[in-house]
């Protein structure tokens, strides 16, 4: 993926959660766009943690763009964070 691609997700109003497929089979949720931070060749995603307040990280996670398959709009969490 280019990083304009993937920043005009993040950059979508109203935000829609995403879901990050990786190469190696792991999908990563986004559901907040300050939770992620899109660079030129790579993005950081803050992994939540079981207990911790919305926005507060449990750590953070570099991902080279190639190393993402797909990002798609997750449709079921945008659902059930508007009910």
């Amino acid at each position: 993926m280019q990083a304009d691609d993937v920043a005009r997700l993040w950059q979508q109003r109203p935000f829609v959660p995403l879901r990050v497929h990786l190469m190696d089979g792991r999908v990563l949720d986004v559901r907040d766009p300050r939770q992620a931070i899109v660079g030129r060749t790579w993005i950081d995603i803050g992994m939540p943690g079981s207990g911790l307040p919305e926005g507060i990280f449990d750590y953070i996670l570099t991902i080279p763009l190639t190393a993402i398959a797909r990002v798609e709009q997750d449709s079921a969490a945008a659902s059930s964070l508007a009910s």
